[in-house]
């Protein structure tokens, strides 16, 4: 899988000198992976392109909704082992359309062959790696503090995986059904 964002994007947001010392590169290019996975992770989907087979159950409406999404192009479909030629079949960023066909109803009758994602990461998306990979790289220093005393003054860390505001954004990603 791919990193959602790079090093020198990074250390851009964090305001360092591209040339840092090795350590520290390694240090957050191993945090850009772990960020990455676990952004992938909670939106329930890769978000880069790919191409997919999946099966899903037939609903008996002429439209279905891909698992994966933009949709690029799709490369074949098949519903009950009979090849819907690609003239009849459309798509828009997460709907495949059928014209004079239906998705049959039935058990794992619909196979499909697309490629999804963005060619890009997400301006929102690559806003909240790079807010994330920075956060867990300062957090180093707190591991296994809840709060700390500094000066009469109490800190609160807090322990949760992304923020309230990175939440908003991953929401709007996740994938809302499983085919």
């Amino acid at each position: 899988m791919d990193d959602l964002i790079d090093l020198p994007r990074l250390k851009r947001f964090m305001a360092m000198p591209p040339a840092a010392d090795a350590m520290v590169d390694g240090i957050l290019g191993d945090l850009i992976t772990g960020v990455s996975a676990a952004i992938r992770n909670y939106v329930e989907r890769d978000l880069l392109v790919q191409t997919y087979t999946e099966r899903q159950d037939g609903n008996g409406k002429p439209e279905m909704f891909a698992a994966h999404w933009p949709i690029v192009s799709v490369q074949s479909l098949s519903i009950d082992g009979l090849t819907i030629p690609p003239a009849a079949v459309q798509f828009d960023d997460q709907l495949l359309m059928l014209v004079g066909y239906r998705f049959v109803r039935g058990r794992r009758n619909v196979q499909i062959t697309y490629t999804a994602g963005f060619t890009e990461t997400p301006e929102d998306i690559a806003q909240v790696a790079c807010e994330t990979v920075a956060l867990r790289y300062r957090e180093r220093d707190w591991q296994g503090y809840a709060s700390k005393a500094l000066a009469g003054e109490v800190v609160s860390f807090t322990n949760a995986a992304f923020s309230k505001a990175s939440l908003l954004v991953l929401n709007s990603y996740r994938r809302t059904f499983l085919p």
